[in-house]
């Protein structure tokens, strides 16, 4: 059974802990990637935080913030990313009010923080069961473009079978460190083409 703890690693856990996943702004490189060496696997995550200058899923952040990260994981080899709750919607409307929220108290999370999807319907009705499936949302189709961006890198890898390649540091472009990214996704999509291109010029091999 491997174990997990949503922290930086610490030398008190070093022989308890198989992945750690420290918060975005709690990244330490140098230190996840000894505990890779050893054999340890890192994530990491966001929840309420980090806010800016990271980047989080929170509604009022721009749809770059929301796929970066996967550029981010490529750069210092992250292996999971961890979101706690896709539909933190218990006793609200999120339709009505976007910001999440704690069990007790007022105290707000974010707007978004908690959902990457909404209920089916703006105005529950109790009368008429919904069958219909949850609606999706913009951050959520920025998550699955940074993933797919993951994946070229995967199949750029996979065709270079272990050879060394400019392209493979084509996430250091657009990320100088887990604060500072770029923001024009234009400039984002121009490396994109460029990593695309890199994988077609690339034999498929075996």
């Amino acid at each position: 059974m491997r174990r997990l703890v949503t922290a930086a690693p610490h030398p008190d856990l070093y022989d308890s802990v198989d992945i750690w996943v420290p918060l975005t702004g709690d990244y330490a490189h140098e230190q996840a990637r000894q505990r890779q060496q050893l054999g340890d696997s890192v994530w990491w995550y966001v929840c309420s935080s980090p806010r800016y200058p990271w980047p989080n899923n929170f509604i009022d952040h721009p749809g770059i913030n929301h796929l970066i990260r996967f550029w981010m994981m490529e750069k210092y080899n992250i292996e999971g990313s961890l979101y706690w709750s896709m539909t933190y919607w218990k006793h609200k409307n999120p339709w009505e009010d976007p910001r999440s929220y704690k069990d007790v108290g007022n105290s707000g999370w974010g707007n978004g923080d908690g959902f990457l999807l909404y209920p089916p319907a703006s105005e529950p009705n109790s009368k008429t069961p919904i069958m219909d499936g949850p609606i999706t949302t913009i951050r959520l189709a920025m998550i699955r473009e940074g993933l797919e961006d993951r994946e070229y890198f995967w199949l750029l890898k996979h065709r270079l079978g272990g050879r060394v390649h400019p392209t493979l540091h084509l996430a250091d472009k657009l990320v100088k460190s887990t604060e500072y990214f770029e923001k024009d996704p234009r400039k984002l999509y121009e490396v994109r083409r460029q990593l695309a291109k890199a994988i077609e010029e690339m034999p498929a091999g075996d």
